[in-house]
């Protein structure tokens, strides 16, 4: 009876060498085969996997794409964003205000016109520093706004608009910074003028009778949030085309 060959050792320990010598593939590498990869157009070192999108390393097959969970989050980004440049006008229009109370404690009877003024830069300032959008791009709720400044007036239309936008779930950023910008602006001078706290607070509507029955002054103080929408608007002219 003859012998049966034996396997060759060497071959067996060749090939068990190799498997060896061969590295793991990890968890989440895929083999090159499984997919039509296509050399990358951003990066000469990867390719991509034109069905997922996914990009990977041309020589370790490793996929170069962020997890989920490590992705940045673009509106946690443009909440740190937000909430910068409010600080840094915030920060300005303090600046401005002590500068027209300054002013005003000299020249109080030019209260009006250091108010009208400091709204309009206000206004000016909002959208190229990147707090509320430009006037050309959203204009919405203005047509809210115009009727109820010269209704109720800066404050009791600032609450009815308020009211209006949480129930709408909706608010135009623009229209809340000038509504807030001018009682900013407006008690720190009234107050820096020489007028008392009761009278700055007396009459808080366009229509209640104003005290010493100066209609004009009253009302001008009343639609001065006007000067802080023309200044929105008038930020124009520094809107970038590409934006």
């Amino acid at each position: 009876k003859a012998a049966s060959t034996p396997a060759p050792v060497a071959s067996v320990a060749g090939d068990g060498a190799a498997a060896a010598a061969a590295p793991a593939l990890r968890q989440g590498v895929p083999r090159f085969g499984t997919f039509r990869a296509q050399k990358s157009k951003y990066y000469a070192d990867q390719v991509l996997d034109p069905v997922s999108g996914r990009h990977y390393d041309a020589d370790s097959g490793e996929t170069t794409d962020k997890p989920v969970e490590m992705r940045e989050d673009p509106a946690a980004d443009e909440r740190t964003d937000l909430l910068r440049q409010t600080g840094i006008y915030l920060a300005g229009l303090a600046f401005v205000i002590g500068i027209g109370a300054l002013a005003v404690r000299v020249i109080p009877q030019w209260y009006l016109a250091v108010i009208a003024a400091l709204n309009i830069a206000g206004g000016m300032a909002m959208p190229p520093l990147r707090v509320v959008p430009f006037g050309e791009d959203d204009s919405s709720d203005v047509a809210w706004a115009i009727p109820l400044i010269l209704v109720l007036g800066p404050i009791v239309g600032g609450m009815a608009y308020g009211v209006i936008a949480i129930m709408r779930q909706d608010a135009n950023p623009a229209v809340v910074g000038i509504f807030i910008t001018y009682l900013l602006i407006r008690f720190p001078i009234q107050l820096a003028a020489g007028a008392g706290v009761g009278e700055s607070l007396q009459s808080l509507v366009p229509f209640a009778p104003p005290a010493g029955g100066r209609w004009a002054d009253h009302l001008a103080l009343q639609w001065l949030p006007f000067a802080g929408m023309a200044g929105w608007y008038m930020a124009s002219f520094m809107h970038r085309a590409d934006e």
